[in-house]
């Protein structure tokens, strides 16, 4: 799943020139920790959050770029379980999706994905499947769920067939799998590799199909 179609267009920014009390205001404004830091040219050039911004001001340091740190970001075709990761692994509540010129185009938020999964967490696991499946022609849904049930048997060590994994995933909630799962990160790297079986499975069929023409 593509860390863009998580992003959003809406959070804080401030340029390395900018005063700190202006990104204090900023982060302020959007109620969030992490702000983007920007050169002249709208490039990206760092982060800075709440904390290196009192810290900064505590220090006597009086502008953005003394206090930022340098830049993680990810290309909006990448995964969103690496923003999620990044995320995990330091203290930003955002990642910044940026193209190769290092120009931002949005940002993934920790927020964003929060809500969207409080969302989701009450919804039926089939449902969310089957959405997943309207986004990969070429194969049928029998071999969607073989796809499926190959995953999950790799990532937990189980051992259900495609029959059992299907009628397990009637009655049971996005919840109850991210429970299962052992977490969002998890979840995330079940659905990502998910999509790379089905590619495979997909390729592998019209490559049989190719053959018998």
């Amino acid at each position: 799943m593509r860390a863009d179609r998580w992003a959003t267009s809406e959070y804080p920014e401030v340029r390395v020139d900018d005063d700190l009390e202006r990104a204090a205001r900023e982060l302020s404004r959007y109620s969030e920790y992490t702000a983007v830091v920007v050169d002249d040219s709208g490039r990206l050039a760092g982060l800075v959050t709440s904390n290196d911004v009192c810290r900064g001001l505590l220090a006597g340091a009086e502008r953005v770029e003394e206090v930022s740190r340098r830049p993680e970001s990810l290309s909006p075709s990448d995964p969103i379980t690496e923003a999620v990761r990044m995320m995990m692994d330091s203290d930003l509540t955002l990642v910044p999706l940026v193209e190769d010129d290092m120009s931002v185009v949005g940002v993934v938020t920790l927020r964003t994905v929060v809500e969207l999964m409080s969302k989701l967490y009450d919804t039926p696991v089939e449902k969310l499947l089957r959405e997943v499946y309207e986004h990969a022609p070429g194969i049928s849904w029998e071999e969607f769920i073989e796809a499926a049930t190959l995953v999950f048997n790799r990532e937990l060590g189980r051992d259900v067939s495609p029959e059992e994994f299907e009628r397990k995933i009637s009655d049971r909630t996005f919840g109850y799998v991210l429970w299962l799962m052992g977490g969002l990160e998890r979840m995330f790297v079940y659905l990502f590799k998910l999509g790379e079986a089905v590619v495979a499975r997909r390729v592998a069929k019209r490559r049989r199909e190719l053959r018998r023409s």
